[in-house]
């Protein structure tokens, strides 16, 4: 044993945890593998504690790959990293993110959707009990109340997998650990919105409808969908555009087309949004590429999806056809690459955001 390895050896536990505490995350899950002392101090509750009070939070970038297996942008140290997932059921997607946790959706069973919420880092899971009503889920989302540790989860679809024009909606409360139901909704907005996330800022979910991209609003008090119609797309020419949230307010992001004197076809550009506080109107942000990227927007398939990094605010664009990920960070007007991933992604999955907790519980 060297000296180097000696000290280590030698420091007290509780030094360790306050030294380790302010490893990476990735980092922290390596260590674990270092011996059994380290493991055991690494999943303990008051190392939790050291590393909540120093962390700095910033959120991963995840996508989904085949086999059950989350592979996580960290940029902190600006490299991927796998996430296995240990389930009782088969998992299809992840749909949603709140507080350290993860929702997950599985291939259906017996004609329902099942659901499950899992913290990645400490392997804590839960699988919850099935929908009273909806068989077909069109709209999710999830907020986390982290001084509670508890979380709810909003789930509005139809009854059966054929069309339906009420749309209803059931509340998961994991306090209660049952489901609640809202009631329905015959909004025509609401049947462009399958298979969107809605994003929680202050006491309410809003999600996109589309292709008219109009922004529909869940207050969970009134237990009732507004159709905000005064909150239109900003140009007539955008599409695949996505409804972000950012540290308490709507972003709306999307691909333009144009036309130009000196073009026959039209040229790809993409805008960012931001919604003027207090007010109906959009406020067009400066995010137009350089000319590195114009290759990337080409190579477009259908769609470009993006996905707001809270705390950075930054905008991930990615690619289906070729897998790449181009982040622009809307307080430097820079954009950069993510590194590429040697895995192979899930079909038409674009990803989502995650704040790594190790004292989240499902």
């Amino acid at each position: 044993m060297d000296s180097r390895s000696s000290a280590w050896v030698k420091l007290p536990d509780e030094l360790l945890e306050r030294v380790l505490s302010f490893l990476p995350v990735c980092s922290i899950l390596q260590c674990r593998c270092v011996c059994v002392r380290w493991k055991v101090i690494l999943s303990s509750h008051s190392f939790f504690s050291h590393w909540n009070e120093v962390a700095a939070l910033v959120p991963w970038f995840l996508m989904f790959r085949s086999g059950g297996v989350l592979s996580a942008y960290s940029p902190s140290i600006d490299l991927w990293h796998d996430l296995p997932l240990s389930l009782g059921f088969a998992l299809s997607a992840v749909v949603a993110s709140a507080g350290g946790l993860l929702c997950l959706r599985s291939s259906a069973i017996s004609g329902a959707a099942h659901l499950a919420v899992s913290n990645p880092l400490t392997s804590s899971s839960r699988v919850l009990p099935e929908l009273s009503r909806i068989r077909s889920p069109f709209i999710i989302g999830m907020v986390a109340d982290q001084q509670t540790n508890t979380y709810k989860i909003l789930v509005s679809g139809t009854a059966t997998h054929s069309f339906c024009k009420d749309i209803l909606t059931e509340i998961f409360d994991s306090a209660t650990g049952s489901w609640d139901y809202h009631g329905w909704s015959d909004l025509e907005a609401l049947q462009e919105c399958s298979g969107m996330r809605a994003l929680w800022i202050d006491g309410s979910f809003y999600c996109l409808s589309i292709p008219l991209y109009q922004v529909l609003s869940y207050d969970m008090q009134q237990k009732q969908w507004k159709n905000l119609i005064n909150l239109k797309a900003p140009i007539s020419s955008l599409y695949s555009a996505s409804l972000l949230a950012c540290n308490g307010r709507l972003v709306l992001a999307g691909k333009i087309n144009s036309k130009t004197s000196t073009q026959s076809e039209r040229a790809k550009n993409i805008c960012i949004w931001e919604l003027e506080g207090g007010t109906s109107t959009w406020l067009k942000a400066k995010a137009v590429p350089g000319t590195d990227q114009w290759k990337f927007l080409d190579s477009l398939a259908y769609f470009l999806m993006l996905q707001q990094r809270r705390g950075t605010d930054s905008v991930c664009f990615n690619s289906w056809c070729r897998w790449r990920t181009l982040m622009y960070d809307t307080s430097q007007g820079s954009w950069r690459w993510l590194p590429d991933h040697c895995g192979s992604f899930r079909e038409k999955f674009n990803g989502l955001t995650y704040e790594p907790s190790f004292l989240a519980s499902a």
